[in-house]
């Protein structure tokens, strides 16, 4: 805190820039307007958003493009932060590879794959914090 106050305001080649998912839980002193000047608010991704982000998370791997559906995964996830669909792309991408060893053949990434993984991941922002904050 001693190094963030000790910056000059008219110096513009720093720029600390902090994220939480928890606001709440940050020391006020950091809060200090004097440290952070904006707070800028990044709410979580609305439905088409988290399909765009699924799309994208896939978008490198084989994928049964005939069993997946976009849209369900974008209704399923709300609450999710692009973070989480991140995982849960991630943990898909590894079933399907474990499934491609135990049978020994190129398994795609498939509908079952991204709803297990959609059921084994909770959303990290709880109920009562539905937005995430950039300071």
């Amino acid at each position: 805190l001693t190094e963030m106050n000790d910056l000059d305001a008219d110096d513009r080649s720093v720029v600390v820039i902090g994220a939480t998912n928890a606001p709440e839980s940050v020391d006020p002193a950091l809060r200090n307007p004097q440290r952070f000047s904006e707070v800028i608010e990044v709410p979580l991704p609305d439905k088409q958003a988290r399909v765009d982000i699924f799309t994208v998370e896939l978008s490198e791997v084989p994928v049964n493009q005939d069993s997946i559906d976009f849209d369900a995964f974008g209704s399923q996830t709300e609450g999710f932060s692009a973070s989480d669909i991140s995982t849960v792309g991630e943990q898909a991408r590894t079933e399907a590879w474990r499934a491609s060893r135990d049978a020994d053949q190129m398994i795609p990434v498939n509908q079952q794959h991204i709803e297990t993984a959609i059921g084994d991941r909770r959303e990290s922002m709880d109920d009562g914090a539905k937005g995430g904050y950039l300071q």
